[in-house]
């Protein structure tokens, strides 16, 4: 009996020894194998918290537009697409991490770094059809995107629109007649019809420019089909050049202007016997308006008008007057 309880405590205890070998093995190992397993952990921390706030930016953006939308295209043609990001209510939320993605076969695309909101050039190349795409985060995982379809087609295009004069200047009370022309990709002429407008006093949508204000304007031409925009720039001194030269009533007259030949400046006076509203144009030869010098009311008396021809060629020129019922036409000549 005694033999079998010696026997069996021998047997637990080996056992026992065994089995704290074996954790002790087990919870034993080198620094540097603790370190390795220890950075192993960081980096899988780091990645877990980075995909998360991705992942939480990325849930912001509910939709994208692209804009233009499905635009028609020609060949050598390039167009800028904007992304505007959306949250789930509509609202306005910034794209962090856009990737852009086009169709080959049709164009090249071409990222604009920076941008904001993103931007990206499309290139037409080939007739046919592509797309651009825009991702908030790298595609796939960004999930959200936003596309537009494009059509390129072969022939001409709208390229460049210039406003005629392109620059010119006016005193208060003066109109501008401008005209705008559109050119090809070829440099060819290209129908366009234009919708004007001014930062700034009175345009009319035929073109004409009334100067109400002193300062710098900029006319704007622009054609909605093509996004194509051109510009003249305008510059309008005070209304002085207006004066009296004589105060006692008299009968209509225009007067032949003073110096004749000028450059670039000369005086033409005009007289009326009341108050009358007058207006003063200039024409070239071929009786083409080139803009309304006066367009205001003076009181009955004699009046000098000072005008300046730096924006214009040498040349014989018209001046015509209006006041009330009474009309008259005369020359004069601008030699550089």
């Amino acid at each position: 009996m005694r033999r079998i309880v010696t026997c069996s405590v021998f047997i637990a205890a080996f056992c026992l020894f065994s089995l704290s070998s074996i954790y002790a093995s087990e919870n034993t190992s080198s620094p540097i194998a603790a370190r390795e397993d220890h950075s192993v952990t960081s980096t899988h921390r780091t990645s877990i918290s980075e995909s998360k706030r991705l992942s939480n930016h990325y849930t912001d953006v509910a939709t994208i537009i692209i804009t233009p939308a499905n635009p028609t295209m020609y060949i050598g043609q390039t167009i800028t697409f904007t992304a505007e990001g959306r949250d789930k209510n509509g609202n306005p939320v910034p794209i962090l991490d856009p990737n852009w993605e086009g169709d080959g076969s049709s164009g090249t695309i071409t990222p604009i770094p920076g941008s904001n909101p993103p931007q990206c050039t499309y290139t037409a190349t080939n007739e046919g059809n592509g797309y651009v795409i825009c991702y908030e985060g790298p595609p796939p995982q960004g999930g959200v995107n936003g596309s537009t379809d494009i059509k390129v087609n072969a022939g001409s295009y709208l390229a460049r629109i210039e406003v005629s004069p392109s620059n010119v200047s006016l005193q208060v009370g003066q109109t501008q007649q401008f005209t705008a022309t559109g050119y090809d990709q070829d440099n060819n002429v290209y129908q366009v019809d234009p919708i004007w407008s001014a930062d700034g006093d009175s345009m009319g949508s035929d073109g004409s420019f009334k100067a109400k204000n002193v300062g710098d304007f900029t006319v704007t031409a622009a054609d909605t089909q093509w996004n194509i925009s051109g510009n003249a720039y305008v510059h309008v001194d005070p209304a002085t050049s207006v004066s009296f030269t004589h105060e006692t009533p008299g009968g209509f007259a225009l007067y032949q202007n003073f110096p004749n030949p000028f450059n670039p400046e000369t005086t033409i006076s005009f007289s009326l016997p009341s108050r009358q509203k007058v207006i003063l144009k200039l024409y070239d030869m071929t009786g083409k308006e080139i803009s309304t010098l006066i367009d205001d009311e003076f009181p009955g008396g004699t009046h000098s008008f000072r005008f300046l021809g730096s924006d214009l060629a040498s040349g014989v020129y018209l001046y015509k007057i209006t006041m009330g019922n009474y009309t008259a036409t005369r020359k004069f000549i601008l030699l550089r």
